[in-house]
C-alpha cells in the first residue's frame, strides 16, 4: 500500500514548491531581461534576490516528505504568481503603433527627419515622406524637381514650415524651397548665389528656420526671409574676403529678440568668425573669431542662447571641444571632447567608434537644457565582442555627462546603461535617450532615472536614429530601412 500524505504534508508541499517556482521564475526571467537591457536595473535585482532564494528553496524542497503532485502544483502557481513582479521591474511599456514598410529601391539612406504634432516626415535623397503620427498613412510627398537630390535641411521648423535645399548631386546647393509641412506644398522658393555655396554635396544648417524667420545664404552675407512668403526683412553682410557657412535659430518661437547665429568662412589661414543678429531685424549682437585655422572638420552650433558651439579642427593640435560665449561674444567655458576619462560625442557613436547618421540634417546627440550641456562619454571597450566574437554575444555600455556651460565642469555622469545609446532629445526640463529596446528619461539636475519606458514590439534597430517625443507618442526615425527594420517606427505609452 503506498503512503498516505497528510493534508499537513500537503499544504507544506504547496507552499515549498510555490516558493521554489516563484524563485526558479524570477531568476531565469529576470536574468533573461537584464540580459536584453530592458527595465533598468529592476530585473537585475530580482534575479538576484530569486537566485539567492532558490538553493535553499530547492533544498528545503528535498529534504522535507513532499507530495510531488503537490509540489509541482505549487511551482506552477509559483511561477504564475512571479509574472506580475516581472511586469513590475520592466517598468513602463510602449505598445507599437505603426511601422512603415521597407524602403525601396534598396540602399538608399535618408538625410533627416522632422516632426509636427501630427505628422513624422523623413527625407531620402529623392523623396520626402511624411506619415501621421496616429496610424502611419501617407499625409503627402513631396519630389525635388529634375534630377535633384536633398542636399541640406533646417534643423528646426517654424509655424509649421521648413527649409528644404535640392541641387543635381554633381552642383552646389543653391535652391531653396520653404516646404507647408500640413500639405507638403511649397509655400516659396529662392535661389542662393552660386559664389555663398562653392561646394556641391551635403551641406548640413546651411539654412535655418525659427521665429517666423528663414535665415539664407546671400552673396556677401546672410538674408533673413518671412518663413510664410519669403519676403526679405533684413540683409546683413560678412567681412570682406568672408562667405557664409551655417546658421542656426533655436527653437524658441516667434521673438524679435532672440538670437540668429552665424558662422562665415574667412579662408584657409584664418578664423571662422561667429556672430549673433536679433531675428527681428538682422541687427548684431556680437562678434568674435573662433579658436580655429579654416573651416573645421566639424562644426556645430548647439545653442543660441546661451550660445554653445562644437569645434573639431583636423589638425592634431587643433580645437576639439565644445565653447560657450556670453551674450556679448566673450568666451565663458571650453569643454575639450577627449579626456583621460573617456571621449564626449556630439554625434551618435557606436561604443567607442563614431556612427554618424543624416547627411543633410544630422542627429545630434548633445542637448542644451538652461546651463547644461548633456552628451554621452564613450570610452574604449564600451562595444566588445565576448566569446570570440561567436554567437552575437556582444557587450554594450554607455553613459551621459552633464556639464556646466559656465564653467565647464561636469556636473553629474550617469551609471552605465547596459546598451548603445541611439538617440537623445529633449522633452521640456528633462532628456529622453532612446537606449536599445528602452527609452530612459534623465533628470536634467542630477542625471538620474526618472522614468524608464520598454519598447514592446518587434526589435529595434541598434543603429544611430532620430527619436521625436510628442506627449506619449515616441517616433524612432532610421537612417537604413532598407535592412530587416522599418524606416519609421511609432510606438505610444502605455
Amino acid at each position: 500500500m503506498g503512503t498516505r500524505v497528510s493534508g499537513g504534508q500537503e499544504v507544506t508541499s504547496l507552499a515549498l514548491g510555490t516558493w521554489f517556482g516563484a524563485s526558479l521564475a524570477g531568476a531565469v526571467g529576470g536574468w533573461t531581461l537584464e540580459y536584453r537591457s530592458v527595465g533598468g536595473g529592476g530585473p537585475a535585482v530580482l534575479a538576484v534576490l530569486c537566485s539567492v532564494s532558490l538553493l535553499p528553496a530547492l533544498a528545503v524542497l528535498g529534504d522535507k516528505a513532499a507530495s510531488g503532485r503537490w509540489a509541482a502544483g505549487g511551482a506552477l502557481l509559483g511561477a504564475v504568481l512571479m509574472i506580475g513582479p516581472l511586469l513590475a521591474v520592466i517598468n513602463e511599456g510602449a505598445t507599437p503603433l505603426w511601422a512603415a514598410r521597407t524602403d525601396r529601391p534598396l540602399g538608399l539612406k535618408a538625410v533627416g527627419s522632422w516632426t509636427t504634432e501630427d505628422l513624422v516626415i523623413r527625407s531620402r535623397p529623392d523623396r520626402v515622406t511624411a506619415r501621421a503620427l496616429s496610424d502611419g498613412i501617407v499625409a503627402w510627398r513631396w519630389t525635388p524637381p529634375r534630377r535633384d537630390v536633398v542636399c541640406t535641411m533646417s534643423r528646426e521648423t517654424t509655424e509649421g514650415v521648413a527649409l528644404l535645399g535640392h541641387a543635381p548631386e554633381t552642383k552646389p546647393c543653391t535652391s531653396v524651397v520653404a516646404l507647408d509641412l500640413a500639405t507638403g506644398r511649397v509655400r516659396w522658393t529662392t535661389t542662393l548665389p552660386a559664389g555663398a555655396v562653392p561646394a556641391a554635396g551635403a551641406r548640413p544648417d546651411l539654412v535655418a528656420a525659427g521665429h517666423g524667420l528663414a535665415v539664407v545664404p546671400a552673396a556677401d552675407g546672410w538674408r533673413g526671409l518671412d518663413a510664410a512668403d519669403g519676403k526679405e526683412r533684413w540683409r546683413t553682410g560678412t567681412a570682406p574676403g568672408c562667405v557664409p557657412l551655417l546658421a542656426h535659430t533655436d527653437p524658441d518661437g516667434r521673438t524679435a529678440d532672440a538670437p540668429v547665429v552665424t558662422v562665415a568662412d574667412c579662408g584657409p589661414d584664418k578664423a571662422p568668425v561667429l556672430r549673433t543678429l536679433t531675428a527681428g531685424g538682422g541687427r548684431r549682437l556680437s562678434r568674435t573669431e573662433l579658436p580655429a585655422r579654416g573651416v573645421p572638420r566639424e562644426l556645430a552650433v548647439l545653442a543660441a542662447r546661451p550660445l554653445a558651439v562644437w569645434v573639431w579642427e583636423s589638425e592634431t593640435r587643433g580645437t576639439r571641444a565644445v565653447l560657450s560665449y556670453d551674450p556679448l561674444g566673450r568666451k565663458r567655458a571650453t569643454v575639450p571632447v577627449s579626456t583621460r576619462d573617456g571621449e564626449l560625442r556630439v554625434v551618435p557613436a557606436l561604443g567607442d567608434r563614431p556612427a554618424p547618421v543624416f547627411a543633410a540634417r544630422p542627429t545630434r546627440t548633445a542637448v542644451v537644457v538652461g546651463e547644461i550641456l548633456i552628451m554621452p562619454r564613450v570610452r574604449p571597450g564600451d562595444y566588445k565582442e565576448l566569446a570570440n566574437g561567436k554567437g552575437g554575444n556582444v557587450r554594450r555600455r554607455s553613459r551621459l555627462d552633464g556639464l556646466s556651460l559656465a564653467t565647464g565642469r561636469v556636473l553629474w555622469t550617469t551609471e552605465e546603461f547596459h546598451g548603445h545609446l541611439q538617440g537623445l532629445t529633449r522633452d521640456g526640463a528633462s532628456v529622453w535617450a532612446l537606449q536599445d529596446e528602452e527609452m530612459l528619461r534623465i533628470r536634467i539636475a542630477t542625471g538620474g532615472m526618472e522614468q524608464s519606458v520598454y519598447l514592446h514590439g518587434p526589435r529595434p534597430s541598434r543603429r544611430p536614429a532620430d527619436l521625436w517625443v510628442r506627449g506619449d507618442v515616441y517616433a524612432v526615425v532610421n537612417e537604413d530601412g532598407t535592412d530587416d527594420y522599418a524606416p519609421v517606427r511609432v510606438l505610444r505609452h502605455s
